[in-house]
């Protein structure tokens, strides 16, 4: 019986799968129009995931009245109905169309220009800021060296490979998740250097996590890009995709550190989660509140264990 709803959702999947594949052949414009249609649904009539938002935003602001958090909220769901027109457009658009709508500043580019000319590996991290997506367009199409991320496969067969595809326009490599760490470790056995981009603000598992001021609270984060940062010696580097208008980004890397075997524990998950929230305090309404990033406290954790 499981495998027969297995089979009859994939092939459901088929039609939605191919007008998607319609729809982003359409031009931006179009998409940006249909975008108000998808804010008015997710906001208004869907009120898609309304109460983990509003919850996210008092805790994050409490200092806010309330009038002021449905405005970051509503620029919020503004944002996340461009980024899902954005996200169909990236199936189809032309490398020019994304040099244009998405590139490195320069301080970036000298950065990554160093560290390809010098054969230097480094570690990548970044948030849900922005345009994550957009982020592998923007960064290979103006840089020399390898771009190489992790990406967590989809359930559904049929959707899992279309999103693959779309983003294996713009990579060399992605590489499951789960497999990642092993890649990295064999890379740099076999002097393959590369920048590897890690998501590094969903929710991990709490009771290995580092916990970090982070947006008032104590937030767990994952453990696994400093862990990996000191086995492997890379230097480390924080990426924000910032919005500049609709539908262009400017991405901003800034080095963590040179030399992670130098520093005490904890502190480049510190450094990586004080930046970030850097950057959603200078504009909030970008940043993926729709995580469910505070479902639980640290006391809540440290009592079961």
């Amino acid at each position: 019986m499981k495998t027969f709803k297995r089979h009859l959702t994939h092939l459901l999947s088929l039609p939605l799968a191919l007008l998607l594949l319609l729809l982003a052949l359409l031009p931006f414009g179009v998409l940006y129009l249909l975008s108000g249609l998808m804010y008015f649904l997710l906001w208004q009539v869907a009120g898609y995931r309304k109460k983990v938002v509003l919850s996210n935003l008092e805790k994050a602001f409490p200092e806010k009245d309330p009038k002021e958090r449905i405005k970051i909220a509503r620029g919020f769901y503004r944002h996340l109905s461009h980024l899902i027109m954005e996200a169909m457009g990236l199936m189809a658009a032309p490398a020019a169309t994304m040099r244009r709508r998405v590139k490195l500043d320069e301080e970036s580019r000298g950065l990554m220009d160093a560290y390809h000319r010098e054969g230097r590996s480094a570690i990548m991290i970044l948030g849900h800021y922005g345009n994550w997506e957009w982020m592998g367009a923007g960064f290979n199409l103006a840089n020399p060296g390898q771009l190489v991320a992790g990406y967590r496969p989809l359930r559904n067969k049929v959707f899992d490979r279309l999103i693959f595809r779309t983003r294996m326009r713009f990579y060399e490599q992605l590489i499951p998740s789960k497999q990642l760490a092993r890649k990295m470790v064999a890379m740099n056995a076999g002097g393959q250097p590369a920048v590897f981009a890690l998501l590094a603000d969903q929710w991990p598992p709490p009771d290995t996590a580092f916990w970090i001021p982070f947006m008032g609270r104590e937030t767990p984060f994952f453990t696994g890009p400093e862990k990996l940062a000191r086995k492997l010696g890379h230097p480390v580097l924080f990426c924000s995709i910032r919005k500049q208008r609709r539908g262009h980004y400017l991405i901003n890397v800034q080095v963590i550190t040179e030399d992670p075997k130098s520093l005490p524990p904890q502190e480049i998950t510190r450094r990586y989660a004080a930046l970030l929230e850097q950057e959603i305090r200078r504009a909030p309404q970008f940043w993926l509140w729709s995580h469910r990033r505070w479902k639980r406290e640290k006391a809540e954790v440290r009592d079961e264990r």
